[in-house]
């Protein structure tokens, strides 16, 4: 019975972390199915908002935020919001045209950030 609490926690922590996993694969795959510099990270009417350029000469960061089935709530946080990824671009690094798109999971999106579980993925994409 002493072990029911630590098994507990381990599988939520499984569960967290395969969700991650699968949010920041749903980012990567949304921006690598798309060509040219500009690509979205949200289907919407809003692409000002949601638009993330590969071909900047400078780092940039977006947050999106996820409910707890991972399906996408949009850039501004809200109550439903369970997690937040926030994607890092930096252009041409480490060979020109090739940027770095990094998506740092975090859970749950309400808690401070140093109260949070977070998981960092890193690709390379083209950005032509």
């Amino acid at each position: 019975m002493g072990l029911f609490p630590v098994a507990m926690k381990s599988a939520q922590e499984s569960q967290r972390e395969t969700r991650s996993a699968h949010i920041a694969q749903q980012i990567f795959s949304d921006l690598s199915s798309m060509s040219g510099p500009d690509r979205f990270l949200v289907t919407g009417s809003d692409y000002a908002t949601n638009r993330i350029s590969l071909s900047l000469t400078a780092s940039s960061t977006n947050s999106v935020y996820f409910d707890s089935s991972g399906a996408v709530l949009g850039t501004a946080n809200s109550s439903e919001a369970i997690y937040e990824a926030s994607v890092s671009i930096t252009p041409n690094n480490p060979i020109s045209e090739l940027t770095r798109v990094q998506t740092t999971v975090s859970t749950p999106a309400a808690a401070a950030t140093t109260n949070r579980s977070s998981y960092t993925f890193v690709t390379l994409m083209n950005a032509q």
